[in-house]
Parts: structure tokens; sequence; C-alpha cells
């Protein structure tokens, strides 16, 4: 019976355990939160850029996002696997984006520090996307 129970106690701790790995090919929450920073950066670029009307720079907007994909070594496919990921594991999502939203954070008080010279908004941005 004491076997038994071990062998139970074995398979549960097993079988928990794998529940929370990460499957493989999945951004790990910090190159995650850096990543999506970055998503960020861009579409506030491309905002003001456009106006909102993205169709017009749609191939730059496209070259601009292959690079970022490329600086980190992932496809599309990728990002989409992990953004899914995340979103049904909210505790890692919710910290993931408690970081990004300090370094915008950051960003910000960066670039209001250097309100008085002529560097600008759109050039920290450039400066962090690439």
């Amino acid at each position: 019976m004491r076997k038994l129970l071990t062998a139970a106690l074995l398979i549960a701790l097993t079988t928990a355990s794998c529940k929370h790995s990460k499957p493989e090919g999945i951004m790990d929450p910090n190159t995650m939160a850096h990543f999506l920073y970055e998503v960020h950066l861009i579409d506030s670029y491309y905002q003001v850029q456009t106006n909102y009307h993205y169709e017009e720079q749609a191939p730059e907007i496209k070259a601009t996002y292959d690079k970022l994909f490329s600086k980190y070594g992932i496809s599309k496919a990728d990002y989409e696997r992990s953004m899914n990921y995340y979103a049904h594991h909210n505790d890692q999502f919710h910290n993931i984006y408690a970081q990004v939203n300090d370094s915008l954070t950051a960003l910000q008080q960066r670039t209001q520090a250097l309100s008085g010279t002529s560097t600008t908004l759109e050039d920290e941005e450039r400066h962090s996307i690439f």
C-alpha cells in the first residue's frame, strides 16, 4: 500500500511539474517584455508619422517589423505562439506587461528630461528600436 501511494505521489508531482513548463519555441518572459517594448515603440512611431493612416507606409512598417523579428531571431508565428501562450498564463503576462510599462515609463522620463535639448522623442525611439 505504501509503495502504491509513493508511486501515485510521484506521478502527481511529475504531472503537475509538466503543466508549468513552457512549450518549446516560446519566448522567455524577459525577452518577451523587451520585444513588446519595441513593438509599442514601433506602433507609436508610425501612429505619429502616419496620423493613423498605416496603409500609406505599409511596406516600411512591414520592413521595420521584419527587422525586429530578425533582431530577436524569431518569426511572426513564433511571436504569435508566445502571445497565445502568455495570454493563457495571466500571472506571467501581467508580469511581462509590468516590465514593459516600467520601460515605457523610464523612456518617458528620459524624454522629459531631454526636452530642453534638440533630442526629440522620435530620435529616442529610433535609437531604441535599432
